[in-house]
């Protein structure tokens, strides 16, 4: 099924038919509550680390702040408040000096899927999940608008310049902010 909207009525319908059990999202508009309301558990895989870089483009915001060791994937509950719901794990990726936007994006997919599989595991073995909440004082929201043409070309800038490699030398944040991981 193609739709234009993840809250189209179609996909509404379809949920309250189907009720599912696990609903995953990743870079989709809010999800409303009646989608959210008709599903034992949803869950968003966001390339950034909620709370501190929630919204749109979290990669090449945390590039454009030279904090690259805060670069990494959320998995949150699905809620009203954009990238802020309750976490249940993150990952951090190691910045490689050949590192790409496109390159990093396709690791935090990776540990993204990997983190996702886990807690997938454990709701099937019937293992407790559980839920940090966020504070989302310490950290930014983003939204696609304010990614306007004059930041496009700055990231453009450091993809085909090798910023990369000088942005880990010298990164404007070296501590690595506090994050949730998931406990074996």
């Amino acid at each position: 099924m193609v739709v234009k909207s993840v809250n189209s009525p179609t996909v509404c319908q379809k949920i309250r038919e189907t009720h599912p059990d696990l609903l995953l999202v990743h870079g989709t508009s809010i999800v409303k509550p009646e989608i959210i309301n008709n599903v034992n558990l949803g869950l968003n895989l966001h390339w950034g680390l909620s709370p501190y870089y929630r919204g749109a483009a979290c990669t090449e915001w945390a590039l454009l702040n030279w904090d690259i060791y805060n670069i990494g994937v959320t998995i949150h509950k699905l809620a009203s408040e954009i990238d802020g719901g309750d976490i249940v794990a993150q990952a951090r990726i190691d910045a490689q000096p050949d590192d790409t936007i496109h390159s990093i994006n396709m690791k935090l997919t990776y540990f993204g899927t990997e983190l996702v599989t886990k807690i997938i595991n454990r709701i099937e073995c019937g293992h407790q999940i559980n839920f940090a909440k966020q504070d989302l004082s310490l950290g930014y929201l983003n939204i696609k608008k304010q990614f306007g043409k004059y930041l496009v070309k700055q990231t453009e800038f450091i993809d085909k310049n090798g910023v990369i490699k000088t942005i880990l030398k010298n990164p404007s944040r070296t501590k690595k902010l506090p994050i949730i991981t998931l406990k074996d």
